[in-house]
């Protein structure tokens, strides 16, 4: 039934975020025409006696009339044009109609539906959209020449018009989901009209950046089509959630039926190119249906989902608590500008709370997120995925920006699912340079699970690696799970094993003022920049005894270095070091060394290179005395090559040799003397004669 009655006398002017107009303009005109540049005259009273400024200033949403509220008249049918207090437009209306001060009002659209036609320049107001006090009010006004489509918004077509007139809504961007017919009580099914909403904001009034409002209330949603230029913006004001698990969220609540199995926010319509703008969702808790792992009914879906859409200049997701998703929170599949993503919590997720994936040609040169927050995570925080990357540059400089971000779990939990204490996870992604700035990652995890020496704070997987600045981060791990800071599968690195703190500092992982776990290298290998082929083997490595281990990474280690003593250094295998004798050079080989003909022609020798004498200023070698022609005082000559002087000579100035003893096999001491020395050679001299198949083991100390 119609119910007409008085209502408040003075006109009110809303601004686009629904509030009172406070120090607005309102531009009256001829009808039909700008308002601004064809003024009419407007009064304060009936009588067309007291006149009014043009444009009229407002207070708290009315004409204002000296600081007071006040009602305007004109004799004419008009036009309106609304601006806010820095002159940007609210709304304009190209024929509003005079008429007395008597508002009519009705209860709901279906009552306004039931207006008839013939009541020519009439207004009306709805208290609801349903019924009085819903949330969905709204003002009309009656347009005798529209024919519009009748939306049930803001164009409502009487039952009994045929043809022309409709009501229109005075101020239609002013968008909210009650206005829409979503009714927010947690069971029915508001897809439809909110996606009606949507597609009106992008159809109607692209241009102007519309936003949809969402009200506080619980919105089922199954999966709406999200448009270019158009903003979901929920009611900025923590409310206790409907999950108690969840403590407080957004009031403004989208949750979606389990089993739906659908991406809840879906960017894949290729408005304007696929290049979105002025878009995004805002100020909102977003809960999926899936129950955790082994939920057979919920088995797919993300929060928010861009596919084949760019996020570019303008695009804002934040301000959000999203949970109860088998997939992951908000997802990618191309680069997006910075500054997109900020200030996300995710909780109770089969993925990631943050997933870019880039399937072909990179949009930006820099992709970042602030304060990307998350725990109850099955596959880790955030991941950055270029494994299917098609396009063309494969390989050109990226940068990725993360800032403030955080990842946890809840200690009170008491579920025993295993949850990723993976933190970041970078797969694929090629020569990029990755930057992390104050991030608390540290995964607490008391619920148990995971596979040891698999999972990592930062973990690079695939055949491509970035390189990585890491600022002022919190990073480890307090329990044995998370078992490194970082495992770099791609080179073979793993830093950080379990709880020991230290800083590490190294050409690939720049850590900063970090508090890492330990500066342990435990596998290393080189990527070459020039062909992008990267090393078989690790070129260095850490095994269980504890020694140091290296290889050229064509094979395995087959060198090392270790600490058999206090103040000594040993290796099992051969040692080549400029430094070995003290003054540069190379290893001494058997070939640097001459025998005389009195130790026989079959003679030879050798060096002992796995001798505890050679290192250092020291040496020792084995002479085996063989065969014909042995004769007395017999002399070893050492002549120095690969030397850090002029002509390859070793030495500046000859070295003292003193050589300390000398045994043959029999176990007799050996006399040993030094002869002749120069820069270049060292003579060496048996002050006997040798016997056949003895050997004799000569130990040199060089004093440079």
């Amino acid at each position: 039934m119609t119910v007409l009655y008085i209502s408040n006398p003075f006109p009110i002017f809303l601004d686009k975020n629904g509030k009172a107009l406070q120090n607005g303009y309102i531009y009256i005109g001829s009808a039909n025409s700008n308002p601004e540049t064809s003024p009419i005259n407007v009064y304060f009273d009936a009588a067309l006696t007291i006149p009014a400024p043009n444009p009229v200033r407002t207070i708290n949403g009315y004409p204002s009339r000296n600081g007071t509220p006040a009602q305007l008249f004109t004799s004419e049918n008009c036009s309106i044009t609304v601006k806010g207090k820095q002159k940007n437009l609210v709304f304009n209306a190209a024929l509003v109609y005079a008429q007395n001060s008597i508002a009519v009002t009705v209860e709901s659209i279906a009552d306004l539906r039931l207006v008839a036609t013939g009541l020519d320049g009439l207004a009306i107001s709805t208290l609801g959209y349903y019924s009085a006090g819903d949330g969905g009010s709204n003002q009309f006004y009656w347009d005798a020449s529209s024919s519009e489509t009748d939306n049930a918004a803001t164009v409502v077509k009487p039952t009994a018009t045929v043809g022309n007139g409709r009501w229109l809504a005075l101020n239609p961007m002013d968008v909210t989901m009650r206005k829409w017919g979503c009714k927010g009580d947690g069971s029915t099914d508001d897809t439809a009209r909110l996606q009606a909403a949507i597609d009106f904001c992008y159809n109607s009034h692209a241009d102007e950046h519309p936003v949809v409002k969402v009200g506080i209330g619980r919105y089922s949603i199954t999966q709406v089509n999200m448009r270019n230029h158009v903003r979901i913006v929920g009611e900025n004001e923590s409310t206790s959630h409907s999950d108690v698990a969840l403590s407080l969220g957004y009031g403004s609540e989208f949750i979606q039926p389990a089993g739906t199995n659908l991406d809840m926010f879906l960017w894949n319509i290729l408005d304007d190119g696929g290049a979105i703008s002025d878009a995004g969702i805002e100020y909102c808790s977003i809960r999926g249906g899936w129950t955790g792992i082994g939920d057979a009914t919920t088995t797919s879906g993300s929060a928010i989902k861009f596919d084949g859409c760019t996020p570019t200049q303008g695009v804002r997701i934040g301000n959000l608590l999203i949970a109860n998703f088998a997939e992951d929170a908000v997802e990618l599949t191309r680069h997006a500008l910075p500054n997109t993503m900020y200030n996300i919590w995710g909780r109770k997720l089969g993925g990631f709370v943050l997933h870019v994936k880039t399937i072909d040609g990179r949009i930006s040169h820099m992709f970042s997120a602030d304060k990307i927050q998350g725990d109850f995570l099955v596959s880790g925080l955030i991941k950055v995925d270029e494994s299917s990357f098609t396009g063309t540059n494969s390989g050109s400089a990226e940068t990725y920006l993360f800032i403030n971000c955080k990842h946890e779990i809840d200690s009170s939990a008491t579920s025993t699912t295993a949850y990723s204490p993976n933190t970041f996870i970078f797969n694929d992604v090629d020569r990029a340079v990755v930057t992390l700035i104050n991030c608390d990652t540290q995964p607490s995890n008391p619920l148990g699970g995971g596979t040891p020496d698999t999972n990592a704070v930062l973990k690079i997987t695939g055949s491509k690696t970035p390189y990585f600045n890491i600022i002022g981060c919190r990073m480890g791990s307090s329990n044995a799970v998370s078992d490194y800071l970082v495992d770099d599968t791609v080179r073979g690195i793993k830093i950080g094993k379990r709880n020991r703190n230290a800083r590490y500092l190294s050409p690939e992982y720049n850590l900063i003022v970090s508090h890492a776990s330990t500066n342990i290298i435990e596998d290393t290998r080189q990527l070459n920049d020039d062909t992008g082929v990267m090393d078989g083997f690790a070129r260095f490595k850490r095994d269980a005894a504890g020694k140091m281990q290296w290889s050229d990474g064509t094979t395995p280690p087959d060198a090392n270095l270790y600490r058999a003593a206090e103040g000594r250094l040993v290796s099992d295998f051969g040692i080549q070091a400029k430094k070995l004798m003290a003054r540069g050079g190379t290893q001494l080989q058997a070939s640097d060394f001459a025998l005389s003909a009195g130790w026989g022609n079959a003679a030879s020798v050798a060096v002992d290179a796995v001798s505890a004498s050679n290192h250092d200023q020291r040496f020792r070698i084995i002479v085996t005395c063989n065969g014909s022609g042995i004769a007395a005082n017999p002399t070893v000559t050492l002549t120095f090559v690969d030397g850090i002087f002029a002509s390859g000579q070793k030495w500046a100035v000859p070295p003292v040799a003193v050589c300390a003893m000398g045994s043959e096999s029999t176990g007799a001491i050996a006399q040993i003397s030094t002869g002749a020395r120069s820069i270049n050679t060292l003579v060496m001299r048996y002050n006997s004669t040798p016997s056949a198949g003895l050997t004799y083991v000569i130990d040199c100390v060089l004093i440079g």
